[in-house]
């Protein structure tokens, strides 16, 4: 699996192939919160948020990821709102919009 396969993994709810043998450090932290936050935007998916929140929070309160790419900036990014949005309306479900507008960028 190349270093970018998981993000397209991600991109079309893929959720158990968001992963990379070879990531290391921040990057295998990131793509652990991103496996575990993957299935809340699946139809009747159910996140593992105690995951998702643990690998959020080791990222942030390490300063986030170093010299990451688009990709990574991206996963980061979603991680993020999507653990902060669930922590706010826990109840809530999600989907995904498509379009051009939004906070992601296209890689």
């Amino acid at each position: 699996m190349s270093s970018s396969d998981w993000y397209a993994s991600l991109v079309y709810q893929e959720c158990e192939d968001v992963q990379d043998t070879q990531a290391q450090d921040g990057l295998a932290t990131l793509l652990r919160g991103l496996r575990a936050v993957c299935p809340a935007v699946a139809p009747e998916g159910q996140a593992d948020w105690k995951v998702a929140e643990s690998a959020y929070y080791a990222l942030s309160s390490s300063g986030g990821l170093a010299d990451t790419g688009c990709e990574e900036g991206n996963g980061y990014l979603l991680l993020e709102q999507l653990v902060t949005l669930h922590r706010e309306h826990p109840d809530a479900r999600f989907h995904v919009a498509t379009g051009d507008n939004g906070t992601f960028g296209r890689c």
